[in-house]
């Protein structure tokens, strides 16, 4: 599908950083602390994590911009999403 070409079925793509955190990072090659993925548009944290290879029904809390979000959440493009996993203590 091309840009103008009256399909309305045209999606773009966009860029978003994945920063996972500890046990999480086990999901990047190497010794990488971050991995840009391009999703298209309308894509939630879940499809994001699902990219690199995060179930979202694993347990993790994922942040963009220092607020939390849920698996449901829309990412756009320039995100940067952190995940990690949930905290615990007391």
């Amino acid at each position: 599908m091309v840009p103008g070409s009256g399909n309305s079925n045209y999606s773009t793509a966009m860029k978003i950083k994945i920063r996972p955190i500890g046990s999480l990072r086990r999901h990047l090659e190497g010794d990488n602390k971050s991995v840009e993925v391009t999703l298209p548009d309308g894509s939630t944290v879940a499809d994001a994590l699902a990219a690199i290879g995060i179930d979202s029904e694993a347990q993790w809390n994922a942040s963009i911009g220092g607020q939390l979000v849920y698996k449901d959440a829309e990412v756009s493009d320039g995100d940067d999403l952190l995940v990690f996993s949930p905290i615990a203590g007391g």
